[in-house]
């Protein structure tokens, strides 16, 4: 009987239930998905989880082999953080996050959208 219950509970709370942002599998993943799911919860502050995509970007493109590859690991990390952004204004809606929070992760997102421009350049 208690199931529907927890269902309920799940569908009603915006984000509470939401998977981590798509990451790709590399060593520091788990890491990176742990700290989204301690931001959600609000254990951690969203800039431990934004240093977390930053330095996973950071090691993808040292082990980069190609340009392209580099840039991909660029693209992959901005893509994160949009999912991330997304989901910080669900949790801000809910009450369960600040305009500060959102504000983070909005600039977070444009600075990493100027990198894989920058890559480019190189």
């Amino acid at each position: 009987m208690t199931r529907p219950l927890v269902l309920a509970t799940l569908l009603v709370i915006p984000g509470l239930a939401a998977p981590a942002p798509a990451l790709k599998k590399g060593p520091l993943d788990p890491k990176v998905r742990g700290q989204w799911e301690w931001v959600k919860i609000g254990k951690d502050p969203l800039v431990v989880f934004l240093e977390a995509v930053r330095k996973l970007a950071e090691a993808e493109l040292e082990v980069a082999e190609t340009p392209e590859a580099g840039e991909a690991s660029l693209v992959e990390a901005v893509k994160q953080l949009k999912q991330a952004e997304a989901e910080m204004k669900d949790l801000q809606n809910a009450g369960l996050q600040t305009r500060q929070g959102v504000a983070q992760a909005r600039a977070a997102r444009l600075e990493a959208e100027i990198q894989p421009e920058k890559w480019k350049k190189r």
